[in-house]
């Protein structure tokens, strides 16, 4: 993480002190503006005008739930990697918002190698996967290839700082 710090403060992308709100608040969204002052040592006001001004220059771009899949019945994760027929960066883009619709997929990444596209979701089990991921998928006109792995365990960060946690 050192290197990282080290990047952002000297391209000057952060100041120390927006670096260490941003540490903050990665890791709890709902910390209130005086236990960021108190945990920073700065005045609320300051501490106030620094997330303001990170908020207004889009370095931070929004606070976010963290939502229990597990506790909602989604016990099943998976990656579907997707091959096209056709290779066009049109076909590619509106494969992936095609990909947007389907409701249980969380996130669509566009890759090199040999796949186009990768998706992650979440199933209840391997029926409802097959029902409302791979099929719902497999439908689109220009896939062409899908394999599909289970994940065992999925480790993450919330945003770009804070700590890895279990999924």
């Amino acid at each position: 993480m050192n290197n990282l710090r080290n990047y952002l403060l000297d391209s000057k992308a952060l100041t120390e002190a927006e670096y260490e709100l941003l540490i903050l608040l990665a890791d709890s969204a709902r910390i209130n503006n005086a236990q960021l002052a108190s945990a920073t040592h700065t005045a609320p006001s300051t501490t106030l005008n620094r997330v303001n001004s990170m908020l207004k220059s889009n370095v931070i771009e929004g606070f976010h739930t963290r939502i229990n899949r597990k506790a909602l019945g989604l016990n099943l994760q998976a990656t579907v990697s997707i091959r096209l027929s056709v290779q066009s960066p049109e076909a590619i883009q509106n494969t992936l918002l095609d990909m947007m619709k389907i409701p249980y997929i969380t996130s669509v990444m566009k890759t090199t190698g040999s796949f186009h596209l990768i998706v992650h979701a979440y199933a209840q089990d391997s029926d409802s996967l097959q029902e409302n991921v791979i099929d719902p998928i497999s439908s689109i006109p220009l896939v062409d290839l899908t394999e599909t792995s289970l994940l065992l365990s999925h480790h993450r960060r919330s945003s770009l700082f804070g700590d890895f946690y279990a999924e």
